[in-house]
């Protein structure tokens, strides 16, 4: 998912997921989101961190997803599900728009 290289530290499958398609998780030398959100509100604007977004296999988007590796719809599917787990763990969206456009189109093809 080269499409996020700018806001992800790398993407990896999980067995860890059950019935969510992804996550968001820190590394072990990165501070927690809240932390983050905290140090910004007390220091002004911090460097935003990148982190792993973890991809559950057995979920169905993500087996849809590996069957259209070569579909435009691609980089779609994965804004929608950075921004998905961003909203997932109480985050707020980088670029609601981006977001909203992006869930648009890929409701549109599914129809």
């Amino acid at each position: 998912m080269t499409k996020l290289d700018d806001r992800v530290k790398e993407v990896r499958l999980s067995n860890r997921l059950t019935s969510s398609p992804a996550c968001l998780v820190v590394s072990e030398s990165d501070v927690s989101p809240h932390l983050e959100r905290m140090l910004k509100q007390a220091k002004g604007e911090t460097a935003k961190q990148k982190r792993i977004l973890e991809l559950n296999p057995g979920h169905e988007i993500i087996a849809k997803m590996r069957d259209r590796a070569d579909d435009a719809m691609l980089n779609d599917f994965a804004e929608v599900l950075y921004g998905y787990a961003l909203l997932a763990e109480g985050s707020e969206l980088e670029d609601p728009l981006k977001f909203n456009q992006a869930v648009m189109r890929v409701l549109a093809r599914a129809m």
